[in-house]
């Protein structure tokens, strides 16, 4: 039987290897000019960074996250980790040079409130602070006058691009609602 976290897992990895997104944000990116592109993800819900990119280099990763499992069609990144193999777009960008990933990070905040340290993570900050703006959205003020705008692929504009800088959210259109076939199959 496949678990939670497997079968989300697999959704989400299957998922962000089917968008074009990676590589619609290079497209025509030019190295030689100002022309480049910064994506940065951030993993959230069911899917975390050990299921994307497991350390199957660490002797000791099966036996303490409980995830024994055959992980021989994952592309390996380097000694320790290895990426999804429904990830491989992400796979060439990162053996090109062109895509970093940090498979886990936290800051110094150490108290029991998952959300306060999400909060922190995404303002740059280790405590409660006057800060209003997100880490990246001060980066994105950062673009030596040009007008840049950043987009969130998201619903709403997340913590880490709140600020004075020019940023939009953008998700696709919902899907269309069930035909009553579908609903008359599901009542059934």
């Amino acid at each position: 039987m496949i678990n939670r976290r497997k079968f989300i897992g697999g959704i989400t990895a299957a998922g962000l290897a089917g968008t074009s997104m990676p590589l619609w944000a290079g497209r025509n990116a030019n190295p030689n000019t100002s022309d480049k592109r910064f994506v940065f993800i951030i993993l959230r819900g069911g899917m975390d960074g050990l299921g994307v990119m497991p350390a199957v280099g660490d002797a000791a990763f099966a036996s303490l996250t409980g995830r024994d499992q055959d992980y021989s069609a994952y592309n390996k990144l380097d000694s320790v980790f290895a990426l999804h193999p429904a990830l491989k777009h992400m796979h060439k960008l990162y053996k090109g040079g062109e895509a970093s990933m940090v498979p886990a990070m936290a800051g110094p905040y150490r108290t029991r409130s998952h959300f306060d340290a999400q909060d922190f993570l995404e303002f740059g900050t280790d405590q409660k602070s006057s800060i209003r703006s997100g880490w990246l959205a001060r980066i994105a003020n950062e673009t030596n006058g040009r007008e840049e705008t950043a987009v969130a692929l998201s619903q709403s504009l997340p913590i880490n691009l709140q600020g004075t800088n020019k940023a939009l959210a953008w998700a696709p259109a919902r899907l269309d609602g069930a035909t009553d076939d579908t609903l008359e199959r599901l009542a059934a």
